[in-house]
């Protein structure tokens, strides 16, 4: 998803993963040539999401997360969530 939106112009982005290991990769994959620096200025990482409401996003992908959710009152729980962080669109990628 980051490669295809870098293509538009997009400010920033927020990736949230709470795998370290999984964050490493995506941090490593974002690099400049083996730079410290990421290939857009606008990436931040976050383990959790951000705790205010209030804090909204244009764009919210998430991919293959719900399936991880014990019960569908949890996964319920989340999308309404999620969808009230949107601006725009909400898009859930799920096997």
């Amino acid at each position: 998803a980051f490669w295809a939106l870098n293509q538009r112009s997009m400010r920033e982005y927020t990736a949230i993963e709470a795998n370290d290991h999984s964050s490493r990769i995506a941090m490593d994959i974002m690099r400049k040539n083996g730079s410290s620096s990421f290939v857009h200025n606008g990436v931040q990482f976050r383990k959790d999401l951000v705790p205010s409401l209030e804090t909204k996003y244009d764009l919210v992908i998430v991919h293959r997360t719900m399936i991880e959710l014990a019960s569908e009152k949890e996964r319920f729980k989340l999308a309404e969530e999620l969808w009230r962080r949107t601006n725009r669109f909400l898009i859930l990628i799920e096997s």
